[in-house]
């Protein structure tokens, strides 16, 4: 029972072990993408600068896969790069080392037939990768083992070829630079000349030499200053204040504006009513000459007027006296008692009403 009880153990452990086993296996696999689907494609190059078999490889900055193998192959025996398509240009010429790159099959769509590869450095320690350029969309995929574009990474000495140029003209930056310092700081440079006639300038003025000397050096420049300062202070107050003027006429210019307009209107509706009247005063002088022309002939008429009213007026008195001597109407009219005003007519005794008590004609 014990061998049995321990053999049974032994074996739990062994399948437990197992099974730990296999679970880091499948989360490590998982982790570093051993079980998914790859593809191959080469780039091959001139100088590989030192890259090494496991490198990565970068499309954009993403890993997406690792250098499988790096071998020699005879410039005429490589296969030659694909080139871009819609192109008729030659392709480059193959180089002497060959790059096997494993890529994962999901970053397939990001490689095109233009997609150029390329030697980077990896890191501070100089570590390198290949870095693969993501390809145009109007371009088609690359098939397992095609072979990539490629671009040769420079050497040290390339880049020291390159430098040179650029340390030559830093040299002749470096003399010019040095040579315009010597001129500068020599005895004889004009700087230094213009410094110490500048030097002189300023003792000469200190001593009060010239017109700048003996202003700066005067006793009575100070209270000159200051008096004139004191003037432009007070003009400055006065400008303050006609300012100040200024604003309120500023502040009461709408209302004199406004009334000024109110007037101006007035005046205006003034004068259309004496355009008005002076287009009627023909008419109305038109009218007091035909007054005047009437009351001229109506005065004329008066004369004649008087006499008829006169002789009408005698005539009706000569008919009361006639009538007041009838028998049948003497007592019916009542007998004048005075006489006619002399106004009226001429004295004449027909027109006089006899006295009482005096005979009358029947």
């Amino acid at each position: 029972m014990d061998e049995r009880r321990r053999d049974t153990v032994v074996g739990i452990f062994v399948v437990v072990s197992i099974a730990v086993a296999m679970l880091m296996v499948a989360l490590l696999g998982s982790e570093q993408g051993i079980f998914r689907r790859r593809f191959q494609v080469r780039a091959v190059f001139g100088n590989v600068s030192g890259l090494r078999t496991g490198a990565p490889v970068f499309i954009a900055g993403v890993n997406v896969g690792a250098v499988q193998l790096i071998r020699f192959v005879s410039p005429g025996g490589g296969r030659q790069p694909l080139p871009p398509t819609g192109t008729e240009a030659a392709a480059k010429p193959v180089g002497v080392v060959e790059v096997a790159l494993t890529i994962e099959e999901r970053f397939r769509p990001q490689i095109r037939r233009d997609s150029v590869a390329t030697i980077a450095s990896v890191g501070l320690l100089g570590d390198k990768s290949i870095e693969i350029s993501v390809g145009g969309a109007a371009e088609a995929e690359v098939a397992s083992g095609d072979v990539l574009q490629s671009e040769d990474p420079l050497t040290i000495t390339e880049v020291i070829d390159q430098l040179q140029p650029v340390a030559r003209k830093v040299d002749s930056i470096l003399t010019d630079i040095s040579a315009l310092t010597g001129t500068l700081t020599g005895k004889e440079a004009p700087v230094q000349r213009a410094i110490q006639n500048l030097g002189n300038i300023l003792e000469k003025i200190d001593q009060g030499q010239g017109t700048l000397g003996e202003l700066l050096n005067s006793k009575t420049l100070g209270s000159e200053l200051e008096s004139t300062l004191q003037n432009m202070q007070a003009l400055l107050v006065d400008g303050r204040k006609a300012a100040g003027d200024v604003q309120r006429a500023l502040v009461d210019l709408p209302p004199t504006m406004a009334s000024a307009r109110k007037v101006a209107d007035e005046v205006a509706r003034l004068t259309e009513s004496l355009r008005k009247s002076s287009d009627r005063l023909p008419q109305i002088t038109a009218d007091v000459a035909s007054i005047a022309r009437n009351l001229e002939r109506a005065s004329q008429s008066f004369p004649t007027l008087a006499v008829d009213a006169e002789q009408g007026v005698r005539k009706a008195s000569q008919v009361f006296d006639a009538a007041g001597r009838s028998i049948l109407l003497r007592g019916n009219v009542e007998q004048p008692k005075a006489r006619m005003p002399p106004a009226l007519g001429r004295s004449d005794p027909s027109l006089t009403a006899p006295e009482s008590g005096a005979p009358r004609d029947d």
